[in-house]
């Protein structure tokens, strides 16, 4: 370790060689087993030179009227430790600047470093969740949802999720990753956790859809969403040997109300009668609003025709109800034109002209009825 031969130092003063050798001699060390009899051991820096540092490990014990003294090279340990502490400063670094949640979390599901983004969103001190366990610092609906890909993460696999998660007190949209340490064994010591949190995002994303797929005015789905439902739903039906019906409708004497009550009131009017039937069927029924005063309403997995016209009898009911318009009370009545179809083979196209030629019957009744057209 000090380059030297066995004949250059036995019976040399260890002070006077440590003095040659420009080394530190540790004296101070030696004479405090000497003097205690308890021995000591200790890591201390074998030169000062900061461009090759380089580390001991020794184990001083008292022998006799001397001391007995052992030492090995740790420089590569030391280097190692070094090393691991300036990643994980560097890690630090980085991780606290980016706008996500970045985490380690261990074998036993306990957080072991986290940034600072914690903090900016939870309004927790990273040192409020190392050391915590995933269940208890997620909570249990939270952390059910992400279980699948903890688990995952824990046998070596990256995972990847979206998911609306309510975290400390609020609801909030996510996008995660958990991605595994795994080491050249095979063996996994846990698992990195980078989590952004998506929730403006995904409500811009929203109100963007809703605005390609909403009627303005009404909320319900605009003619170009629902045509492309209606195409979904007629080849689902068909594969699953069931039956739907599509309600062609219209508001009765609408014209005469924007002619007398202006189009504000009428305005009014649609979006009452759009209310009116979305309020009146299941919530896996669509209901579309095509222009003017056209609505139509898919009705679908239907186990027979008379549950069909069921829901018509009861949309005829609600429907035709007065309404306050303009501080006036009017009467509202609506005309329907029903397409049955079981397991339907057709375009969506045909299908709405059947039952628009089912609206245009129930006119010429008289109005304020309906007329069922079969298909197929």
């Amino acid at each position: 370790m000090w380059q030297l031969r066995r004949d250059e130092t036995i019976g040399r003063n260890w002070k006077a060689l440590a003095a040659s050798l420009n080394v530190s001699n540790h004296f101070e060390s030696y004479k405090q087993v000497i003097d205690t009899g308890m021995p000591l051991s200790e890591e201390v820096p074998k030169a000062y030179d900061a461009s090759h540092p380089t580390w001991i490990h020794q184990e001083i014990v008292r022998a006799g009227d001397g001391i007995s003294i052992s030492v090995r090279d740790i420089t590569q340990k030391k280097l190692a430790e070094l090393d691991l502490v300036l990643r994980e400063a560097l890690l630090k670094t980085v991780t606290d600047s980016i706008p996500a949640l970045v985490a380690f979390v261990d074998g036993d599901q306990r957080y072991r470093y986290c940034n600072k983004t914690y903090t900016r969103l939870f309004g927790i001190a990273p040192e409020q969740v190392i050391g915590r366990n995933m269940r208890d610092f997620l909570g249990e609906e939270s952390y059910a949802a992400v279980r699948p890909y903890v688990e995952q993460a824990l046998q070596g696999q990256a995972a990847a999720f979206e998911m609306e998660m309510f975290l400390h007190g609020s609801q909030r949209y996510v996008e995660g990753r958990y991605i595994p340490q795994q080491h050249a064994d095979g063996t996994v010591s846990g698992f990195y956790v980078m989590i952004w949190d998506i929730t403006q995002s995904r409500a811009r994303e929203i109100e963007l859809r809703n605005k390609v797929t909403q009627d303005a005015m009404t909320g319900l789905l605009n003619r170009a969403a629902f045509m492309d439902i209606l195409g979904d739903e007629i080849k689902h039906h068909y594969l699953k040997r069931q039956a739907l019906a599509l309600l062609f409708l219209d508001i009765d004497h609408f014209k005469q109300v924007n002619d007398t009550l202006g189009h504000a009131t009428g305005d009014e009017l649609i979006k009452i009668f759009a209310g009116r039937l979305r309020q009146n069927v299941r919530g896996t029924d669509h209901v579309a609003r095509l222009g003017g005063d056209e609505f139509v309403v898919l009705l679908v997995g239907l186990d027979s025709e008379r549950t069909a016209m069921a829901v018509v009898d009861k949309l005829m009911a609600a429907v035709c109800q007065d309404a306050k318009l303009s501080g006036e009370r009017r009467r509202v009545s609506t005309s329907i034109g029903v397409a049955y179809a079981y397991m339907p083979d057709i375009t969506p196209e045909r299908l709405l002209e059947i039952a628009d030629e089912g609206l245009y019957q129930a006119k010429a009744a008289g109005r304020n009825t309906y007329r069922l057209m079969r298909v197929g």
